[in-house]
Protein backbone atom coordinates (compact mmCIF):
# COMPACT_ATOMS: atom_id res chain seq x y z
CA UNK A 1 0.00 0.00 0.00
CA UNK A 2 1.28 3.47 -0.49
CA UNK A 3 0.91 6.65 1.92
CA UNK A 4 -2.29 7.59 1.04
CA UNK A 5 -3.46 3.83 0.91
CA UNK A 6 -1.96 3.17 4.30
CA UNK A 7 -3.76 6.91 5.54
CA UNK A 8 -7.31 6.10 4.64
CA UNK A 9 -7.32 2.69 5.78
CA UNK A 10 -6.77 4.19 9.23
CA UNK A 11 -9.12 6.88 8.63
CA UNK A 12 -11.98 4.26 7.79
CA UNK A 13 -10.92 1.63 10.45
CA UNK A 14 -11.01 4.91 13.37
CA UNK A 15 -14.18 6.02 12.22
CA UNK A 16 -15.88 2.49 12.92
CA UNK A 17 -14.63 1.73 16.04
CA UNK A 18 -14.44 4.96 17.64
CA UNK A 19 -14.49 5.15 20.76
CA UNK A 20 -12.15 2.11 20.61
CA UNK A 21 -13.32 -0.08 23.21
CA UNK A 22 -11.01 -0.66 26.58
CA UNK A 23 -10.15 -4.30 25.92
CA UNK A 24 -8.63 -4.15 22.29
CA UNK A 25 -6.63 -1.00 23.50
CA UNK A 26 -4.60 -3.66 26.38
CA UNK A 27 -4.81 -6.05 23.69
CA UNK A 28 -2.98 -3.69 21.60
CA UNK A 29 -0.72 -3.02 24.66
CA UNK A 30 -0.02 -6.71 25.38
CA UNK A 31 0.98 -6.93 21.41
CA UNK A 32 3.49 -4.76 21.81
CA UNK A 33 4.71 -5.63 24.90
CA UNK A 34 5.46 -8.85 23.16
CA UNK A 35 7.31 -7.10 20.14
CA UNK A 36 9.53 -6.10 23.32
CA UNK A 37 10.05 -8.80 25.48
CA UNK A 38 9.98 -11.99 23.11
CA UNK A 39 12.28 -10.57 20.90
CA UNK A 40 14.56 -8.36 23.19
CA UNK A 41 17.97 -10.31 22.00
CA UNK A 42 17.09 -9.13 18.61
CA UNK A 43 16.60 -5.70 19.75
CA UNK A 44 20.25 -5.51 21.62
CA UNK A 45 21.31 -6.90 18.51
CA UNK A 46 20.25 -4.94 16.34
CA UNK A 47 21.17 -1.63 18.25
CA UNK A 48 25.09 -2.75 17.90
CA UNK A 49 24.29 -3.03 14.28
CA UNK A 50 23.31 0.30 14.07
CA UNK A 51 26.15 2.43 16.62
CA UNK A 52 27.42 -0.36 18.78
CA UNK A 53 25.21 0.20 21.87
CA UNK A 54 26.08 -1.74 25.04
CA UNK A 55 23.19 -4.65 25.55
CA UNK A 56 23.23 -2.95 29.07
CA UNK A 57 22.07 0.47 27.71
CA UNK A 58 19.90 -1.04 25.46
CA UNK A 59 18.11 -2.92 28.07
CA UNK A 60 17.63 0.00 30.34
CA UNK A 61 16.69 3.19 28.33
CA UNK A 62 15.32 1.74 25.12
CA UNK A 63 13.54 -2.15 26.21
CA UNK A 64 12.87 -1.53 30.01
CA UNK A 65 11.81 1.77 30.05
CA UNK A 66 9.04 1.65 27.28
CA UNK A 67 7.91 -1.76 28.75
CA UNK A 68 7.33 0.11 32.16
CA UNK A 69 5.86 2.32 30.17
CA UNK A 70 3.18 -0.25 29.04
CA UNK A 71 2.95 -1.43 32.55
CA UNK A 72 2.21 1.87 33.38
CA UNK A 73 -0.94 2.12 30.78
CA UNK A 74 -2.37 -0.31 31.73
CA UNK A 75 -2.64 -0.53 35.29
CA UNK A 76 -4.63 3.18 35.30
CA UNK A 77 -6.25 3.13 31.83
CA UNK A 78 -9.90 2.04 33.00
CA UNK A 79 -9.29 5.06 35.65
CA UNK A 80 -8.31 7.64 32.75
CA UNK A 81 -10.75 6.56 30.35
CA UNK A 82 -13.66 7.52 32.49
CA UNK A 83 -15.81 10.23 32.25
CA UNK A 84 -14.05 12.88 34.62
CA UNK A 85 -16.99 14.88 36.52
CA UNK A 86 -16.48 18.28 37.04
CA UNK A 87 -18.57 21.66 38.94
CA UNK A 88 -21.61 22.49 37.19
CA UNK A 89 -22.27 26.60 36.43
CA UNK A 90 -25.10 28.12 39.01
CA UNK A 91 -26.84 29.13 35.89
CA UNK A 92 -26.97 25.56 34.30
CA UNK A 93 -28.96 23.71 37.44
CA UNK A 94 -29.56 21.29 37.84
CA UNK A 95 -26.85 19.55 35.74
CA UNK A 96 -24.10 17.08 35.17
CA UNK A 97 -21.27 18.12 33.72
CA UNK A 98 -18.27 15.91 32.53
CA UNK A 99 -14.99 15.82 30.63
CA UNK A 100 -14.79 13.05 28.10
CA UNK A 101 -10.92 11.85 27.04
CA UNK A 102 -11.67 11.40 23.03
CA UNK A 103 -9.21 9.88 20.93
CA UNK A 104 -7.80 12.32 18.08
CA UNK A 105 -7.68 10.03 15.31
CA UNK A 106 -4.89 8.76 13.04
CA UNK A 107 -1.83 10.24 14.42
CA UNK A 108 1.95 10.79 13.32
CA UNK A 109 4.64 9.93 14.88
CA UNK A 110 8.30 10.57 13.81
CA UNK A 111 10.98 9.04 15.90
CA UNK A 112 14.17 9.65 16.23
CA UNK A 113 17.72 7.87 15.51
CA UNK A 114 19.50 8.05 18.88
CA UNK A 115 16.78 5.95 20.91
CA UNK A 116 15.30 4.69 17.79
CA UNK A 117 13.21 2.10 20.37
CA UNK A 118 12.41 4.56 22.95
CA UNK A 119 11.80 7.72 21.35
CA UNK A 120 9.24 6.05 18.72
CA UNK A 121 7.55 3.73 21.30
CA UNK A 122 7.20 5.35 24.43
CA UNK A 123 4.83 7.70 23.09
CA UNK A 124 2.98 4.80 21.14
CA UNK A 125 1.88 3.58 24.34
CA UNK A 126 0.22 6.56 24.74
CA UNK A 127 -0.98 6.82 21.50
CA UNK A 128 -2.54 3.62 21.39
CA UNK A 129 -3.84 3.78 25.06
CA UNK A 130 -5.93 6.77 24.12
CA UNK A 131 -7.37 4.83 20.84
CA UNK A 132 -5.64 5.97 18.27
CA UNK A 133 -4.97 4.31 14.81
CA UNK A 134 -0.93 5.37 14.40
CA UNK A 135 1.60 5.86 11.64
CA UNK A 136 5.35 5.33 12.83
CA UNK A 137 7.94 6.69 10.85
CA UNK A 138 11.52 5.54 12.28
CA UNK A 139 14.73 7.25 11.47
CA UNK A 140 16.43 6.04 8.49
CA UNK A 141 19.72 6.90 10.33
CA UNK A 142 19.24 3.55 12.67
CA UNK A 143 18.01 1.63 9.45
CA UNK A 144 19.51 -1.90 11.25
CA UNK A 145 16.90 -0.71 13.99
CA UNK A 146 14.26 0.36 11.44
CA UNK A 147 13.83 -2.64 9.52
CA UNK A 148 13.15 -4.84 12.66
CA UNK A 149 10.28 -2.56 13.93
CA UNK A 150 8.47 -2.70 10.38
CA UNK A 151 9.06 -6.61 10.54
CA UNK A 152 7.88 -6.90 13.62
CA UNK A 153 4.46 -4.39 13.72
CA UNK A 154 3.42 -5.59 10.15
CA UNK A 155 3.55 -9.44 11.90
CA UNK A 156 1.94 -8.02 15.09
CA UNK A 157 -0.50 -5.58 14.19
CA UNK A 158 -3.29 -4.76 11.79
CA UNK A 159 -2.36 -2.08 9.27
CA UNK A 160 -5.55 -0.44 10.28
CA UNK A 161 -4.24 -0.11 13.54
CA UNK A 162 -0.74 0.33 13.38
CA UNK A 163 1.66 0.72 10.13
CA UNK A 164 5.34 1.36 9.59
CA UNK A 165 6.41 3.61 6.96
CA UNK A 166 10.20 3.57 6.48
CA UNK A 167 12.01 6.12 3.77
CA UNK A 168 14.63 9.58 4.03
CA UNK A 169 13.60 12.93 4.40
CA UNK A 170 11.17 13.12 1.79
CA UNK A 171 8.93 10.95 3.10
CA UNK A 172 8.66 12.67 6.31
CA UNK A 173 7.76 15.56 4.43
CA UNK A 174 5.13 13.76 2.48
CA UNK A 175 3.57 12.16 5.94
CA UNK A 176 3.48 15.60 7.33
CA UNK A 177 1.97 17.24 4.27
CA UNK A 178 -0.89 15.02 5.28
CA UNK A 179 -3.74 15.61 7.25
CA UNK A 180 -3.28 14.00 10.15
CA UNK A 181 -4.93 14.60 13.35
CA UNK A 182 -2.11 15.09 15.82
CA UNK A 183 1.65 14.61 14.32
CA UNK A 184 4.55 13.84 16.95
CA UNK A 185 7.83 14.77 16.22
CA UNK A 186 11.23 13.99 17.79
CA UNK A 187 14.43 15.15 16.87
CA UNK A 188 16.19 18.86 15.64
CA UNK A 189 14.48 22.01 16.38
CA UNK A 190 15.76 23.15 12.62
CA UNK A 191 13.68 20.08 11.67
CA UNK A 192 10.80 20.52 14.28
CA UNK A 193 10.08 23.75 12.47
CA UNK A 194 9.33 22.43 9.04
CA UNK A 195 7.00 19.63 10.61
CA UNK A 196 5.14 22.55 12.46
CA UNK A 197 4.89 24.38 8.98
CA UNK A 198 3.75 21.36 7.15
CA UNK A 199 1.66 20.42 10.11
CA UNK A 200 -0.28 23.97 10.36
CA UNK A 201 -1.32 24.06 6.41
CA UNK A 202 -4.03 21.38 7.84
CA UNK A 203 -4.16 23.14 10.90
CA UNK A 204 -2.61 19.94 12.69
CA UNK A 205 -1.72 19.79 16.35
CA UNK A 206 1.50 18.80 16.92
CA UNK A 207 3.63 17.76 19.67
CA UNK A 208 7.52 18.40 19.19
CA UNK A 209 10.23 17.02 21.66
CA UNK A 210 14.11 18.48 20.38
CA UNK A 211 16.80 19.35 22.36
CA UNK A 212 19.07 22.11 23.26
CA UNK A 213 22.37 23.23 24.92
CA UNK A 214 21.60 21.54 28.40
CA UNK A 215 23.70 22.68 31.66
CA UNK A 216 24.99 21.28 34.83
CA UNK A 217 26.19 23.70 36.99
CA UNK A 218 28.42 22.65 39.88
CA UNK A 219 28.62 24.95 42.86
CA UNK A 220 31.29 24.86 45.11
CA UNK A 221 29.73 22.74 48.53
CA UNK A 222 29.10 19.98 45.77
CA UNK A 223 29.80 16.33 46.46
CA UNK A 224 32.79 16.76 43.60
CA UNK A 225 33.26 12.73 43.22
CA UNK A 226 29.73 11.94 43.24
CA UNK A 227 28.52 14.91 40.77
CA UNK A 228 31.36 14.05 38.43
CA UNK A 229 30.25 10.41 38.43
CA UNK A 230 26.38 11.42 37.36
CA UNK A 231 27.62 14.26 35.08
CA UNK A 232 29.96 12.05 33.34
CA UNK A 233 27.45 9.07 33.46
CA UNK A 234 24.97 11.21 31.85
CA UNK A 235 27.35 12.72 29.61
CA UNK A 236 28.66 9.19 28.11
CA UNK A 237 25.52 7.31 27.98
CA UNK A 238 24.95 6.38 24.37
CA UNK A 239 27.44 8.30 23.66
CA UNK A 240 26.24 11.53 24.78
CA UNK A 241 23.75 11.37 22.00
CA UNK A 242 20.88 11.68 24.34
CA UNK A 243 18.82 15.11 24.19
CA UNK A 244 18.48 15.43 27.80
CA UNK A 245 22.67 15.02 28.19
CA UNK A 246 24.22 17.65 29.89
CA UNK A 247 25.74 19.47 26.97
CA UNK A 248 28.06 22.13 28.86
CA UNK A 249 28.85 22.34 32.62
CA UNK A 250 29.76 25.31 34.48
CA UNK A 251 31.67 25.35 37.59
CA UNK A 252 32.31 27.32 40.52
CA UNK A 253 36.01 29.05 39.72
CA UNK A 254 36.42 27.79 43.16
CA UNK A 255 36.15 24.58 42.54
CA UNK A 256 37.61 23.89 39.08
CA UNK A 257 40.75 22.01 39.25
CA UNK A 258 38.68 19.76 42.00
CA UNK A 259 35.90 19.18 39.36
CA UNK A 260 38.90 18.37 36.61
CA UNK A 261 40.26 15.88 39.38
CA UNK A 262 37.43 14.08 40.30
CA UNK A 263 36.18 13.58 36.46
CA UNK A 264 39.84 11.91 35.23
CA UNK A 265 39.09 9.97 38.67
CA UNK A 266 35.48 8.90 37.35
CA UNK A 267 36.14 8.43 34.16
CA UNK A 268 39.39 5.92 35.05
CA UNK A 269 36.77 3.97 37.06
CA UNK A 270 34.10 3.89 34.17
CA UNK A 271 36.44 2.34 31.20
CA UNK A 272 39.59 1.04 33.13
CA UNK A 273 42.55 0.60 31.38
CA UNK A 274 44.58 -2.21 33.52
CA UNK A 275 46.03 -3.70 30.72
CA UNK A 276 47.07 -0.85 28.97
CA UNK A 277 44.76 -1.65 25.86
CA UNK A 278 43.93 1.11 22.97
CA UNK A 279 40.88 3.28 23.32
CA UNK A 280 38.85 1.59 21.61
CA UNK A 281 39.09 -1.72 23.51
CA UNK A 282 39.00 0.38 26.90
CA UNK A 283 35.28 2.27 25.66
CA UNK A 284 34.20 -1.03 25.00
CA UNK A 285 31.05 -0.26 27.13
CA UNK A 286 30.30 3.16 25.27
CA UNK A 287 28.23 3.28 21.84
CA UNK A 288 29.55 5.14 18.85
CA UNK A 289 28.78 8.10 17.12
CA UNK A 290 25.67 6.81 14.30
CA UNK A 291 27.49 8.10 11.00
CA UNK A 292 30.20 10.43 9.62
CA UNK A 293 28.31 13.62 9.21
CA UNK A 294 27.59 13.61 13.11
CA UNK A 295 31.21 12.51 13.94
CA UNK A 296 32.75 15.12 11.58
CA UNK A 297 30.24 17.68 12.90
CA UNK A 298 31.37 16.89 16.40
CA UNK A 299 35.66 16.89 15.93
CA UNK A 300 35.39 19.98 14.21
CA UNK A 301 33.98 22.04 17.69
CA UNK A 302 37.41 21.54 19.33
CA UNK A 303 40.84 20.16 18.54
CA UNK A 304 42.55 17.33 20.87
CA UNK A 305 45.11 20.08 21.85
CA UNK A 306 42.28 21.82 24.01
CA UNK A 307 41.74 18.96 26.13
CA UNK A 308 41.76 19.28 29.37
CA UNK A 309 40.91 15.13 29.54
CA UNK A 310 40.54 12.77 26.60
CA UNK A 311 40.71 13.98 22.98
CA UNK A 312 41.27 11.28 21.17
CA UNK A 313 38.74 10.45 18.40
CA UNK A 314 38.91 7.40 15.58
CA UNK A 315 37.11 8.77 12.08
CA UNK A 316 37.22 4.52 10.79
CA UNK A 317 35.18 3.81 14.17
CA UNK A 318 33.39 6.79 14.89
CA UNK A 319 35.11 7.03 17.84
CA UNK A 320 34.93 9.83 20.07
CA UNK A 321 36.89 9.74 23.45
CA UNK A 322 34.56 11.27 26.82
CA UNK A 323 36.85 14.55 26.23
CA UNK A 324 36.26 17.80 28.68
CA UNK A 325 37.27 21.43 27.13
CA UNK A 326 37.64 24.65 29.12
CA UNK A 327 36.22 27.13 26.88
CA UNK A 328 34.81 30.53 27.08
CA UNK A 329 31.22 31.54 25.64
CA UNK A 330 32.67 32.38 22.06
CA UNK A 331 33.76 28.74 21.74
CA UNK A 332 32.74 26.83 19.00
CA UNK A 333 31.73 24.01 21.05
CA UNK A 334 29.08 26.26 22.59
CA UNK A 335 27.57 27.16 19.12
CA UNK A 336 25.46 24.56 19.04
CA UNK A 337 24.09 21.31 21.02
CA UNK A 338 27.19 18.95 20.52
CA UNK A 339 24.98 15.65 20.99
CA UNK A 340 28.04 13.70 21.58
CA UNK A 341 31.07 13.12 24.84
CA UNK A 342 32.78 15.77 24.94
CA UNK A 343 32.12 18.20 27.67
CA UNK A 344 32.48 21.89 27.66
CA UNK A 345 33.30 23.68 30.94
CA UNK A 346 32.87 27.10 32.00
CA UNK A 347 33.77 28.78 35.29
CA UNK A 348 31.18 31.05 37.10
CA UNK A 349 31.19 33.14 40.58
CA UNK A 350 27.58 33.67 41.37
CA UNK A 351 23.93 32.32 40.54
CA UNK A 352 23.08 35.81 39.07
CA UNK A 353 25.78 35.34 36.25
CA UNK A 354 24.89 31.57 35.87
CA UNK A 355 21.24 32.68 35.22
CA UNK A 356 22.61 35.87 32.88
CA UNK A 357 24.73 32.92 30.74
CA UNK A 358 21.75 30.33 30.62
CA UNK A 359 19.13 32.38 30.01
CA UNK A 360 20.86 34.22 27.18
CA UNK A 361 20.43 31.10 24.90
CA UNK A 362 17.71 29.15 23.71
CA UNK A 363 15.76 27.72 26.11
CA UNK A 364 17.25 23.89 27.45
CA UNK A 365 15.44 20.70 27.05
CA UNK A 366 17.05 19.88 30.49
CA UNK A 367 19.03 21.42 33.68
CA UNK A 368 21.11 20.05 36.14
CA UNK A 369 21.89 21.58 39.17
CA UNK A 370 24.57 20.52 41.72
CA UNK A 371 24.29 21.89 45.00
CA UNK A 372 23.85 20.97 48.89
CA UNK A 373 22.80 24.57 49.22
CA UNK A 374 18.66 24.01 48.78
CA UNK A 375 18.10 27.75 48.45
CA UNK A 376 20.70 28.22 45.88
CA UNK A 377 18.93 25.13 43.87
CA UNK A 378 15.92 26.92 44.43
CA UNK A 379 17.30 30.15 43.17
CA UNK A 380 18.36 28.35 39.77
CA UNK A 381 15.40 26.27 39.39
CA UNK A 382 13.07 28.85 39.74
CA UNK A 383 14.60 31.83 37.79
CA UNK A 384 15.53 29.50 34.43
CA UNK A 385 13.07 28.41 31.86
CA UNK A 386 13.75 24.47 31.24
CA UNK A 387 11.56 21.70 30.06
CA UNK A 388 13.09 19.17 33.48
CA UNK A 389 15.44 18.64 35.08
CA UNK A 390 17.58 17.53 38.41
CA UNK A 391 18.91 18.60 41.59
CA UNK A 392 21.75 16.34 42.12
CA UNK A 393 21.89 13.78 39.34
CA UNK A 394 21.40 13.84 35.53
CA UNK A 395 18.68 12.26 33.14
CA UNK A 396 16.49 11.02 36.56
CA UNK A 397 14.28 13.02 35.53
CA UNK A 398 12.78 10.45 32.61
CA UNK A 399 12.41 7.32 35.08
CA UNK A 400 9.43 8.46 37.10
CA UNK A 401 6.13 7.97 34.72
CA UNK A 402 4.98 10.60 37.08
CA UNK A 403 6.24 13.36 35.63
CA UNK A 404 6.06 14.75 32.03
CA UNK A 405 8.90 14.98 29.98
CA UNK A 406 8.98 17.88 27.26
CA UNK A 407 10.33 20.99 26.14
CA UNK A 408 9.50 24.81 26.16
CA UNK A 409 10.48 27.19 23.07
CA UNK A 410 13.50 26.26 20.98
CA UNK A 411 12.96 22.75 23.48
CA UNK A 412 9.87 21.58 21.58
CA UNK A 413 5.61 22.09 23.13
CA UNK A 414 3.63 18.94 24.55
CA UNK A 415 4.43 16.36 26.70
CA UNK A 416 4.54 13.05 27.40
CA UNK A 417 5.16 10.21 29.95
CA UNK A 418 2.81 8.52 32.01
CA UNK A 419 -1.16 9.67 32.45
CA UNK A 420 0.71 12.88 30.29
CA UNK A 421 1.22 10.66 27.37
CA UNK A 422 -2.43 9.26 27.76
CA UNK A 423 -3.19 13.30 27.77
CA UNK A 424 -1.12 13.95 25.12
CA UNK A 425 -3.09 11.95 22.46
CA UNK A 426 -6.38 12.54 23.45
CA UNK A 427 -8.39 15.50 24.41
CA UNK A 428 -10.98 16.14 27.16
CA UNK A 429 -14.61 16.34 25.71
CA UNK A 430 -16.44 19.32 27.74
CA UNK A 431 -19.98 17.96 28.09
CA UNK A 432 -22.99 19.29 30.08
CA UNK A 433 -25.96 17.47 31.05
CA UNK A 434 -29.17 19.17 32.03
CA UNK A 435 -32.63 17.76 33.28
CA UNK A 436 -35.77 19.39 31.82
CA UNK A 437 -36.95 20.44 34.81
CA UNK A 438 -36.44 23.87 36.53
CA UNK A 439 -36.42 25.90 32.85
CA UNK A 440 -36.13 29.28 34.82
CA UNK A 441 -37.39 31.72 31.68
CA UNK A 442 -34.72 34.37 32.75
CA UNK A 443 -32.53 34.24 29.85
CA UNK A 444 -35.03 33.71 27.03
CA UNK A 445 -36.29 36.94 25.04
CA UNK A 446 -37.80 39.39 25.52
CA UNK A 447 -35.38 40.70 27.68
CA UNK A 448 -35.70 43.36 30.34
CA UNK A 449 -34.35 45.44 33.23
CA UNK A 450 -35.51 43.22 35.78
CA UNK A 451 -34.30 40.02 33.55
CA UNK A 452 -30.59 41.80 33.70
CA UNK A 453 -31.07 42.25 37.47
CA UNK A 454 -31.89 38.69 38.06
CA UNK A 455 -28.66 37.74 35.82
CA UNK A 456 -26.07 40.17 37.48
CA UNK A 457 -27.37 38.68 40.98
CA UNK A 458 -27.22 34.73 39.55
CA UNK A 459 -23.61 35.87 38.40
CA UNK A 460 -22.61 36.87 41.89
CA UNK A 461 -22.64 33.16 42.72
CA UNK A 462 -21.16 31.50 40.05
Amino acid sequence: MNLQERFNLQKSAFREQNPMPLAMRKEHLHLLDRILNDHEKEWIETLHKDFQKPAFETFITEISIVRKEIEYHLKNLQKWTKPERVKSFVGNMPSRDYLYPQAYGVCLIIGAWNYPVNLILQPLVGALSAGNCVVLKPSELASHTAALLTELVERYFDPSVLTVVQGDGEISAELTAMPFDLIMYTGSSQVGRLVMKAAAENLTPVILELGGKSPAIVHDDADMTVTARRIWWGKCLNAGQTCVAPDYVMVHESVKEVFIAASKRVLGEFYPDASGANPQTRFADMARIINDRHFNRITKLFTSKEAALGGFSDAETRFIEPTLVEVDREHPLMSEEIFGPVLPLITYRNSDEVVEFVNSGETPLAFYAFTKNQAFAQDLVQRIPFGGGCVNDTIAQLANLSLPFGGQGNSGMGAYHGKTGFEAFSRKKPVVHRSFSLDVPVKYPPYSESKLGWIRRLLKFA
